[in-house]
């Protein structure tokens, strides 16, 4: 494609793919009653939904992997000292996402990766790669007014390949860094978040919590940091 973007058309840009949202891999259906039992630490039911599952990544997402691999790294490329970090999401992953009510089709970070940038000045660099290799489904924009925990300055794509959904990160070096310490704070808080989704928007419970607010405070201050501010941590 000839036509120049900016930073804020990038951002704008309405998605081209026609995908329904139905992964591939739909055809194994997993109960929220099977999932708990799994959590539970139930042995049968962990035994065959393992089972189930990789044979359901071996069937669908081990295939694509390495020829996703490459053409992201073919877009990554545009810029100098960018990494890729392409994965397959753990079973145990997959479960605690179904017991918070996402069903396993429609999951799209089942097979998921990053790109890591050294400046920000070169994510849209790769922006334009990525919309030249991939069709656009959705962009996931990581504001930091409206995230309670402050998360902000990354894009997550969702881009189609093939009859897949793939999420695709794209961040500083830095700030990826930063949020690997922000989501030790969400992860202390995620089943209390997953049980009441506007948990860390409700000012009654932030005021009667002492340690929740203190953990959304530092976990602002993180991505903050991630961000270049010399705040500390």
């Amino acid at each position: 494609l000839e036509e120049t973007f900016t930073f804020t058309e990038f951002l704008e840009e309405k998605a081209r793919s026609t995908h329904n949202g139905i992964q591939p891999w739909d055809e194994l259906k997993i109960s929220s009653k099977d999932a708990e039992k799994y959590a539970s630490g139930d042995e049968d039911t962990k035994e065959r939904i393992d089972a189930e599952l990789d044979a359901s990544k071996a069937k669908y997402v081990e295939p694509i992997k390495n020829r996703f691999t490459q053409i992201l790294k073919k877009s990554a490329n545009v810029v100098p000292s960018a990494k890729v970090l392409v994965d397959v999401k753990s079973n145990k992953s997959i479960i605690s996402k179904i017991i918070r009510k996402t069903p396993y089709g429609k999951m799209k970070d089942i097979l998921r990766s990053a790109v890591i940038v050294q400046r920000q000045e070169d994510i849209p660099k790769v922006m334009d790669a990525l919309r030249k290799n991939f069709s656009l489904y959705q962009l996931k924009t990581k504001e930091k007014k409206k995230d309670p925990l402050g998360y902000y300055g990354s894009y997550h794509y969702i881009v189609e390949f093939g009859d897949a959904l793939i999420e695709v990160q794209l961040m500083t070096k830095r700030l990826w860094t930063y949020k690997e310490l922000g989501h030790e704070v969400y992860n202390k808080w995620r089943e209390e978040i997953a049980k009441n989704p506007n948990l860390l928007n409700d000012p009654h419970y932030m005021k009667d919590n002492d340690e929740l607010r203190k953990d959304v405070a530092l976990s602002k201050r993180i991505f903050s940091r991630g961000n270049g501010a010399n705040v500390r941590i």
